[in-house]
C-alpha cells in the first residue's frame, strides 16, 4: 500500500524567455497516480488562477480553498523537483 504520492514538477520556457509551471501536464500526471490505487476510481482536478488579494470574490475562494486543505488534512511539500503529497 503507497503512502505517498510522487509528481515531476514541469515548465517550460515561454515566448519571453521566461520559465513558466506546466500545472496542466502536473495535474493529469497527479490524477494518473490517484487512479492507480484504484482503477474504478473517476478523477477530475481543476486549477484556478486566484487574483491578488482585494478582489473581495477570489479572495473568499481562497480561503474556503485553505479551509478545505485543512480539513482534508493534505500538507504539499516541494522536494527536489517534485511534489509530495502525505
Amino acid at each position: 500500500m503507497k503512502n505517498k504520492i510522487e509528481i515531476n514538477v514541469y515548465t517550460f520556457t515561454d515566448s519571453n524567455g521566461d520559465k513558466v509551471y506546466d500545472f496542466e501536464s502536473m495535474v493529469e500526471e497527479f490524477e494518473d497516480r490517484l487512479c492507480e490505487l484504484d482503477e474504478s476510481l473517476l478523477v477530475m482536478c481543476s486549477i484556478d488562477k486566484v487574483s491578488p488579494v482585494g478582489d473581495e470574490n477570489n479572495e473568499l475562494s481562497r480561503l474556503e480553498m485553505e479551509e478545505l486543505k485543512a480539513k482534508q488534512n493534505i500538507s504539499n511539500q516541494k522536494e527536489d523537483g517534485t511534489i509530495a503529497l502525505a
